[in-house]
């Protein structure tokens, strides 16, 4: 069995932190334009946050798109109806470590 090199847990949690401290700036940028232009909501173009979560799924070698299904499906890990299951049986996937734990164990 080859052994991944993925980033520490800690290291997992700062990126996944920082994400979404860019997407909290960059809603709070929109809503403040939005202000500025009649009240009409104001949708920035999520590239650079779409870039950066491919970067980390690659990085990850997560080649299920768990991060991107963890953020955008599961909003963070709050959604309680949104659980993976593997084989019948329900997976933690609320805490970022549970997603790293999905990630780089082996199901």
């Amino acid at each position: 069995m080859i052994t991944k090199n993925y980033p520490t847990l800690k290291e997992f949690e700062e990126y996944i932190t920082k994400i979404k401290e860019f997407r909290k700036s960059a809603d709070n940028f929109a809503e403040a334009l939005s202000k500025l232009t009649d009240e009409h909501r104001i949708c920035l173009n999520g590239r650079e946050e779409d870039l950066m979560v491919r970067m980390l799924e690659k990085l990850m070698d997560d080649k299920w798109n768990n991060i991107s299904w963890w953020i955008y499906e599961k909003d963070w890990g709050r959604k309680k109806n949104f659980d993976y299951k593997n084989k019948g049986k329900i997976i933690p996937t609320k805490t970022i470590k549970n997603l790293y734990d999905l990630i780089t164990k082996e199901l």
